[in-house]
């Protein structure tokens, strides 16, 4: 959920959709054929062209459970312009954030090496968005993303991509989990008095995981 920070309140969903099931691989593109997996169509970003018929100042909101066994893994997202990749399925405030681009850029990677001790499914957002035609946020408008796995090899493979040996995994969960959706003050805050209030608003529902293999929301 996108606030204007003139209002407090969320902007207008100009997007063709509100959700939206990914039953394959995050690899979209308003131009087609960018990256690092050129094969995606043109104009494959769900809900864009938006109702006003632009791709700018918009946001994907992408989550999902991947299924990873103990050992070393490498994680990227190849993105025009920026996101946040962090170990949650819930926008929580104190949720870990893996890496990130907080910038515009033409499409490039960022990836995040990590080790798994145990077996399991573990949990990863990715908070995407391209900017605007703003001088303070000059994007190239030519929006894309990707999310892949990278082998010591440096082999790239698509996120559930079920065609390609050794890929990664990805499952929806069910229901979402409970989650802290603002703090007042928010964290880091400086200058705070003393004897102030902290306030939180909580979102919380039941959770369960799909075994069916794939899927983003």
């Amino acid at each position: 959920m996108l606030i204007d920070p003139n209002t407090s309140l969320p902007y207008v969903n100009q997007a063709t959709i509100t959700t939206y099931a990914e039953a394959n691989v995050l690899n979209y593109s308003a131009a087609g054929a960018q990256g690092n997996f050129p094969t995606e169509a043109a104009v494959s970003i769900p809900g864009l062209p938006g109702t006003t018929g632009g791709d700018t100042n918009a946001a994907i909101d992408a989550v999902s459970y991947l299924y990873l066994t103990p050992g070393l893994y490498t994680l990227g997202v190849n993105s025009s312009d920026g996101f946040q990749l962090s170990a949650a399925t819930t926008p929580d405030v104190f949720s870990l954030v893996e890496s990130s681009f907080n910038g515009v850029r033409a499409a490039a990677d960022t990836t995040v090496t990590f080790n798994i001790a145990l077996a399991g499914y573990y949990p990863f957002r990715i908070c995407y968005f391209v900017g605007g035609v703003e001088a303070v946020n000059p994007t190239t408008d030519n929006p894309s993303l990707e999310f892949f796995s990278q082998d010591a090899l440096g082999n790239k493979v698509l996120i559930n991509d079920v065609a390609t040996l050794g890929h990664v995994a990805a499952y929806r969960p069910a229901q979402t989990l409970p989650y802290i959706r603002s703090v007042s003050p928010a964290p880091s805050s400086a200058g705070v008095p003393h004897g102030a209030s902290v306030d939180a608003i909580l979102v919380d529902a039941a959770f369960a995981c799909r075994q069916t293999p794939s899927n983003y929301n």
